[in-house]
């Protein structure tokens, strides 16, 4: 199933489920309206929602959980119709509210779905940009 589609629909979910979220990473990108092709779906979500998040997703196929200690990540893998959707968790977010979550997305409506998406200065000022987006950003923004 086509990515916008699927990324939409991963919207309606989270929101009819009361989970706080925010698209991340070249996901953010591509939702801003940036078109290139994703490897996968990048989900960030609050730290102490991982078991409401894998409640929700019980029933896709997911990976293991696995951690990265020295930057404080756990994550998994979904697949939902057909994408894989990599579900991040980071143990800075233990001790913020929603607000200070998502300090650094902004609502996006997208075909009458609204979204929490990642700015695209936060991709520009912290991402390591393996699919060289930010020339490509910069652009966009400059015509904004």
């Amino acid at each position: 199933m086509e990515q916008s589609i699927v990324i939409k629909n991963l919207a309606n979910i989270l929101e009819q489920s009361n989970i706080s979220y925010h698209f991340d990473a070249s996901t953010s990108v591509f939702i801003h309206g940036i078109d290139f092709e994703m490897d996968d779906i990048d989900i960030v979500f609050m730290y102490s929602e991982r078991e409401k998040v894998k409640e929700v997703f019980k029933d896709y196929k997911m990976s293991l959980s696995e951690r990265v200690c020295e930057i404080g990540l756990e994550y998994f893998f979904i697949e939902v119709e057909g994408q894989q959707v990599h579900c991040l968790f980071y143990e800075s977010s233990k001790a913020i509210n929603q607000d200070e979550f998502n300090k650094d997305a902004e609502v996006l409506l997208i075909d009458g779905q609204k979204m929490m998406v990642q700015s695209l200065e936060f991709y520009l000022k912290y991402s390591r940009d393996k699919q060289k987006l930010k020339p490509r950003i910069r652009e966009y923004l400059a015509q904004r």
